[in-house]
């Protein structure tokens, strides 16, 4: 065999079995229930509602942008995980969102008011959920 080809499968094997370990990693970490995730998921909503879209964090350093949108879209996919269908769930990403809100009125409308997913957010691995799921046990966004 050339090694180009030996190359190529070497390269397609690693390919395939980090996909297949990613997958494992989501599948385990989405099966962790929402009770556990409730208290602090509640305590990032109330926070994040009242926070704009993307504060300056140090002073007036425009580098300092924080992202409160994208973190109240992870979080609302994070907390509407069906921890009985993992696997739906890291496919479709449903989460709850009304065209018009901010990201943190939807996310404070899922976890405070209990509005249930509407949409589906699967344009984009969310593969982060691996480390921000298991934080949410005992710590809220302010935390991370």
């Amino acid at each position: 065999m050339s090694d180009i080809f030996k190359n190529a499968v070497r390269y397609l094997f690693v390919f395939i079995f980090t996909l297949i370990a990613c997958m494992i990693l989501l599948l385990a970490v989405c099966k962790i229930p929402r009770s556990a995730i409730e208290e602090n998921s509640r305590k990032s909503a109330e926070y994040l509602v009242k926070e704009d879209a993307f504060p300056l964090v140090w002073g007036r350093f425009i580098n300092s942008r924080g992202d409160n949108y994208a973190d109240s879209n992870l979080l609302n996919v994070i907390y509407n995980v069906d921890s009985e269908q993992a696997f739906r769930s890291i496919v479709e990403d449903p989460y709850y969102r009304v065209e018009g809100e901010s990201a943190q009125d939807n996310y404070y409308e899922t976890v405070i008011q209990g509005k249930k997913p509407n949409s589906d957010y699967s344009r984009y691995w969310h593969g982060s959920q691996v480390l921000i799921r298991p934080l949410l046990t005992f710590l809220s966004v302010e935390g991370i």
